[in-house]
């Protein structure tokens, strides 16, 4: 796949191996001298035109350019570009629209959609898409499906936050960090080990967006979060079954199940549908009421129980607090927020809710073991505290001791050059009084 426009073809194989031809090359240049190379070793950016319909323009930086020697940082790019024989420049960077602000997902477009509409979470999309790693195409189809719910198709999540932010008709390139990809356990299906940057060409053909929750009354609501729960317990129940069979096939203690890091944001998708839909609804009936809580509780358990798995233990805690705003007492939601605490190295905050759930339920051994493991947890800390507070006091303390004795030695000079003043002046006064 190739942007093509102007005097240029783009081949956006990843951020750090997009590559640029000049195609109409006419004057060749020399290969560089040593001492050229070293005056252009200074960061250099600029917009070039990718001629495309809208006159969007991209930023990079040039790292390298390739014309019959290696040129770094190539001042007046531009002009070079439109003289060079066959030059090529490589680029490292490639600083596109963050569609985030956290890097990990990285658009450049092609051609602008139409309108103002997006989809939305929930939204029913075709597309067309095709997905490169390494510069290798490993997927092209054209498919259709609900936003939020692509991994049923191996489409990273990724691909659906995008998705969100494009418009009717809009062809772009994303780039998508490791863990807007295929995270940890890669996709054994195309080949793609885990932790790899990808990139995908997608043209947003149709959508038809859901329904927004201020649309749907207080009935529909509930009917449709019994739905997406449905949904969500199903990609729970898929992550635990691939984790079996993963596990049964490994003799070692640490592995990833294909795909779990996805399912687990898929999960979060659906029951973060829950919580936007129950959360702040009012004037309910008792039973709708109970209804609502119920779905709530559900929710709140289960994304912290997603957050673990996905190592953002601060956000497990939160929605272990909005659990037990619900239910006090809930077992679940004590068990998990003392391992989120744990795990965050918050060892009495963790024992305090370990020794909750006992209060409970009395014959719950998982909280027992998980106590004696924070009482353990905080006498290795202390310890470790200990030996370094002890490293620093004796540190002070010889540093003290230098002060002293360097403040000494400064004293025992000066007071040795008084004295030897006061024999002199001494000496001289017995010379006068003869």
């Amino acid at each position: 796949m190739v942007l093509e426009g102007g005097d240029f073809s783009f081949s956006p194989l990843s951020p750090h191996q997009t590559r640029l031809w000049c195609s109409a090359p006419t004057l060749p240049l020399m290969p560089p001298t040593k001492s050229t190379l070293q005056g252009m070793l200074h960061k250099y950016i600029v917009s070039l035109a990718a001629g495309i319909s809208d006159c969007t323009r991209f930023w990079c930086e040039i790292l390298t350019l390739s014309l019959g020697g290696r040129i770094q940082n190539l001042p007046g790019l531009p002009h070079v570009l439109q003289r060079s024989c066959g030059g090529k420049v490589e680029l490292l960077d490639f600083k596109g629209e963050d569609l985030f602000e956290d890097g990990g997902i990285i658009r450049r477009i092609k051609r602008k959609g139409e309108g103002y509409s997006n989809p939305n979470e929930g939204a029913t999309v075709e597309i067309h898409l095709e997905g490169f790693c390494g510069g290798t195409r490993f997927d092209c189809k054209d498919v259709k499906f609900i936003v939020g719910e692509g991994e049923d198709h191996d489409i990273p999540i990724g691909i659906d936050k995008a998705l969100e932010k494009m418009q009717r008709g809009e062809h772009c390139i994303l780039y998508l960090a490791p863990r807007y990809g295929f995270g940890e356990a890669g996709k054994p299906k195309y080949g793609i080990q885990a932790n790899m940057e990808l990139v995908y060409e997608v043209t947003l053909k149709s959508f038809e967006k859901a329904k927004e929750s201020w649309e749907m009354d207080t009935k529909e609501k509930l009917e449709q979060a019994a739905v997406v729960k449905e949904k969500g317990t199903m990609y729970f129940k898929d992550v635990r079954e691939q984790t079996e069979r993963f596990s049964a096939g490994s003799s070692s203690l640490f592995f990833f199940a294909p795909s779990q890091e996805g399912k687990y944001l898929q999960a979060v998708i659906q029951y973060g549908k829950i919580v936007s839909w129950l959360e702040m609804e009012y004037g309910l009936s008792e039973k709708e009421s109970k209804a609502s809580d119920s779905f709530l509780l559900a929710a709140f358990l289960n994304l912290a129980m997603c957050y673990l798995k996905l190592r953002e233990y601060t956000k497990a805690v939160e929605c272990c607090d909005k659990a037990l705003g619900l239910d006090q007492d809930n077992e679940k939601g004590l068990y998990r927020r003392g391992e989120a605490r744990l795990l965050m190295n918050e060892f009495e905050l963790a024992k305090c809710d370990f020794q909750k759930v006992l209060e409970v339920n009395p014959q719950n051994k998982a909280a027992k073991s998980q106590i004696s493991v924070c009482q353990k947890k905080t006498k290795e800390h202390n310890e470790r505290d200990r030996r370094i507070y002890a490293n620093m006091f004796t540190k002070f303390a010889e540093r003290d001791a230098k002060e002293a004795a360097s403040k000494t030695r400064v004293e025992k000079v000066a007071e040795r050059a008084a004295c030897e003043k006061g024999s002199k002046t001494d000496a001289e006064d017995a010379e006068g009084h003869v």
